[in-house]
C-alpha cells in the first residue's frame, strides 16, 4: 500500500512540500510487521530516543522520522491486530545510548494494560533512570530484545 502525504492547507507545508511516497508493509499473521529502515541518498536513518525530565525525547534525522512513520503506518493499517508492537533498541539501529522503544497499536483504552507502581517499582524506575543518566551500563538493557512481536 502506498500512502502519499496529503496537500496541507498550512503556509509553511504548502511552500515546502515534502514530496515523498511512503510504502507501507502491511501486517501479516505468518510473518507479523517488518521494520524497514529508509535510506535517502547516502543518508541512513539515525534515531535517538532520551529521558527528558518527565518526558520521553525521540529524536531522528529525515530518513529516521520516515522510518517511524512507515512503521506507525503499518501500526495503523486495518490488518494489524491489537496490542501488535515492535520493540526498538541500538541492536536494531537506534543510536547508541537509546532507551528501548516499544510502539503498540491499541484499538480502545481497554487494550492497555495499567502496571502498578508500588514504591518498591518506582524506586527501581528511578534507580534505571539515574544509572542511564550516569552512563552505567545496565546488564539488563544490554542484552539484545527480540524483534517486532505480536
Amino acid at each position: 500500500m502506498k500512502i502519499p502525504f496529503p496537500e496541507s492547507s498550512h503556509e509553511a507545508f504548502a511552500a515546502r512540500p515534502l514530496g515523498v511516497e511512503i510504502e507501507v508493509p502491511q501486517y501479516s499473521p505468518h510473518s507479523g510487521l517488518p521494520f524497514v529502515w529508509h535510506h535517502l541518498d547516502d543518508e541512513d536513518s539515525i534515531i535517538d530516543v532520551r529521558p527528558n525530565h518527565d518526558a520521553v525525547e525521540i529524536s531522528a534525522n529525515r530518513a529516521g522520522l520516515i522510518s517511524l512513520a512507515r512503521y506507525l503506518l503499518s501500526l495503523a493499517s486495518e490488518g494489524t491486530p491489537p496490542c501488535y508492537h515492535g520493540h526498538f533498541h541500538q541492536e536494531m539501529g537506534l543510536e547508541k545510548g537509546s532507551m528501548h522503544l516499544i510502539l503498540q497499536r491499541i484499538n480502545s483504552a481497554e487494550d492497555l494494560i495499567p502496571q502498578p507502581v508500588d514504591a518498591q517499582r518506582l524506586a527501581r524506575i528511578r534507580e534505571g533512570a539515574e544509572r542511564w543518566r550516569l552512563g552505567i551500563a545496565d546488564d539488563e538493557s544490554d542484552k539484545g530484545g527480540e524483534g517486532a512481536a505480536g
